[in-house]
């Protein structure tokens, strides 16, 4: 059975796939996507609303096989660092698929790191930028695969190309 909450969040935010697959995602709507989602679910769940007979009010224990697990955003805090870290927890259509994410900010408001921890394995990204913000490089370890990605740009500041090398890590 479909969630359509979860149908809703991969329209307004291209992500982590039900079975663990990644695909690359728009950072930057990150939190705006889940904003929306957060309200419309708002707007939408009332506490009258089941999931498998368990009331949505407050925290819901689902258990592996329930159908309707909820995806929540768990909001941003400073890290020891005084980096902003921005935790989302992610469901899938079965309460066993859950998928836990950490983004990392840097003063400037860029995305400088994420962890996911996905069924199959974990997943880290880290991102580096130029001194006017764009993105010079990002870096992907997964399932012991590391993925370089490396982006350029013409004189005026547009993204020209960008190359990914993939390597094997141990």
């Amino acid at each position: 059975m479909a969630n359509p909450y979860y149908d809703r969040l991969n329209e307004y935010v291209p992500g982590e796939l039900a079975d663990g697959q990644a695909v690359e995602a728009d950072f930057g709507a990150v939190q705006t996507g889940f904003e929306r989602v957060n309200t419309d679910m708002q707007a939408r769940v009332t506490k009258a609303t089941k999931v498998n007979g368990k009331p949505l009010s407050g925290d819901v224990d689902l258990t592996p096989g329930d159908v309707g697990a909820m995806r929540s955003l768990n909001g941003q805090k400073p890290n020891a660092d005084g980096d902003l870290v921005l935790n989302l927890l992610h469901g899938s259509d079965t309460a066993d698929q859950y998928v836990s994410s950490s983004f990392t900010y840097d003063v400037d408001g860029r995305l400088t790191s994420m962890i996911t921890l996905y069924p199959a394995g974990p997943k880290s990204s880290s991102f580096t930028y130029d001194p006017s913000g764009r993105l010079l490089s990002s870096v992907s370890i997964y399932l012991g695969r590391k993925t370089t990605t490396t982006y350029l740009y013409n004189n005026n500041g547009q993204l020209e190309s960008a190359e990914s090398v993939e390597t094997e890590h141990e």
